[in-house]
C-alpha cells in the first residue's frame, strides 16, 4: 500500500501524519525544549496559578521560528479604568497561528544554531 493510500483515511479524521509520525514530531519537540528553551524565561509556574507549567511569550516565540508559523494578534475586548484606585485593566486577546511555507536561509539558521548553543 503506498504512503498516500495509508494516509487518506487519516486526513479523512482530521490527522495529517501517522501515529509513528506523529511520535517522532513529540520526540523532536521534546529534544527542542531540552536544548533551547529555558525555563522561567521560555516557560515556568505563575506565581499564584498554582504549579502547572505554562509556556511563556518568548518560549512561544521560539516554536513560531522553529515551526514556521507566523502569528496575527486581535484586540477583542479591552477594559481601561485610569480612574480606579489602582488603574484597572483588562485585555482579551486573540492570537491565530498561520503556517507559512519553510524557507532556508542562512540567516535562519544561525539563528536556530544560536539558540541551540552551537557555533556558527
Amino acid at each position: 500500500m503506498s504512503e498516500e493510500r495509508a494516509l487518506a483515511p487519516l486526513e479523512q479524521f482530521g490527522m495529517m501524519m501517522t501515529v509513528n509520525q506523529a511520535i517522532t514530531e513529540l520526540q523532536r519537540l521534546q529534544e527542542f525544549v531540552q536544548a533551547v528553551m529555558v525555563e522561567g524565561v521560555d516557560y515556568g509556574t505563575i506565581p499564584g496559578a498554582g504549579t502547572k507549567k505554562v509556556l511563556f511569550k518568548s518560549g512561544a516565540e521560539k516554536l513560531n521560528e522553529v515551526y514556521a508559523y507566523s502569528t496575527t494578534v486581535e484586540v477583542i475586548k479591552a477594559v481601561e479604568d485610569w480612574q480606579a484606585q489602582p488603574p484597572f485593566f483588562a485585555y482579551t486577546i486573540k492570537v491565530t497561528l498561520h503556517s507559512r511555507p519553510y524557507r532556508r536561509s542562512g540567516c535562519r539558521r544561525s539563528w536556530l544554531l544560536q539558540l541551540a548553543g552551537s557555533q556558527v
